[in-house]
């Protein structure tokens, strides 16, 4: 697989109640997409800490965008 390779597309977000802010998305896997969002890790204490932290979500079934 090359390096330039488009592997998948993630789209900021904020939930309903506006006090998280994430990016949701999926990955593109040879056996198909694997849906995911990506939250800020709030338990982030040093800096060899992960910034984000990314989830596999539930398929969202009949909707343009996750």
């Amino acid at each position: 697989m090359p390096y330039n390779q488009k592997i998948g597309s993630l789209w900021f977000k904020t939930s309903k109640d506006g006090q998280t802010q994430y990016y949701s998305g999926v990955i593109n896997d040879i056996s198909g997409d694997i849906p995911i969002v990506l939250f800020n890790n709030q338990k982030k204490e040093k800096e060899n800490q992960p910034d984000m932290i990314i989830y596999r979500s539930e398929p969202q079934e009949n909707k343009q965008a996750p």
